[in-house]
């Protein structure tokens, strides 16, 4: 990580996090923020390879900094640094584009070793955020297939609509995910993290409401994605 933006509005909890930060990526140059607006003032005069956001702030809230972070850099880490545990929260925050949701209860050494395995492509989440997450896709009733498109009963009509929902990036990805490769050949190819592309492909599958490879690839030829590059 090169560059790292830290922004909370608690001192104590922002001195244990660059504390954590500092320790596990010594190289990186570290950006400090407590409020919305001197954040966005730090995106506008420099590119991040990993933002670690508090929600609460006094100006806003801090996951509307994902989508000025990734204008900047498509691969920006975002990881959620919040008390809050609820899981229409969580939910929420990961389904706007956050990779990981760790929660200030944490001990330092859990802190440390979440972001220690960052770069191997595991996502940094708490063991109260996983299990909330197991328990809502339980509680949704998911499950392979369940409220999926067939990818070959959508209809022509649609297919403008889906691919304008999907950013180039995620083309990229899908394309490759239909040649054949898997997430760790991608990760290379693009030179992103593995925890990128995984996130790349979740938010893929959920645009084009499947659950597979073999749907997505399905609906990579059906979108003319193939032809195209």
């Amino acid at each position: 990580m090169r560059s790292v933006l830290l922004v909370d509005d608690h001192l104590e909890a922002q001195q244990r996090m660059r504390a954590v930060l500092e320790e596990v990526f010594p190289s990186s140059s570290l950006a400090l923020a407590s409020t919305v607006a001197t954040a966005r003032a730090l995106i506008g005069r420099r590119a991040f390879d990993l933002a670690v956001l508090d929600l609460s702030l006094p100006d806003g809230r801090g996951e509307s900094l994902i989508e000025p972070l990734r204008a900047v850099n498509p691969d920006c880490l975002v990881v959620v640094w919040s008390m809050h545990d609820q899981t229409s929260r969580l939910i929420d925050v990961l389904a706007k584009g956050a990779n990981g949701y760790l929660l200030k209860d944490q001990t330092v050494e859990a802190l440390r070793q979440a972001f220690l395995r960052l770069p191997f492509g595991e996502p940094p989440l708490s063991s109260s955020v996983t299990r909330r997450m197991i328990e809502y896709i339980q509680e949704s009733g998911g499950g392979a297939g369940t409220g999926r498109h067939d990818p070959n009963r959508v209809s022509n009509g649609d297919l403008p609509a889906i691919a304008e929902a999907l950013t180039e990036r995620e083309k990229e990805i899908l394309v490759l995910l239909s040649k054949g490769f898997n997430r760790p050949d991608i990760a290379g190819i693009l030179s992103i993290s593995k925890s990128t592309v995984a996130t790349h492909v979740a938010h893929i599958y959920a645009k084009l409401n499947v659950s597979s490879r073999i749907d997505a690839v399905e609906m990579t030829r059906r979108l003319g994605l193939l032809q195209a590059r």
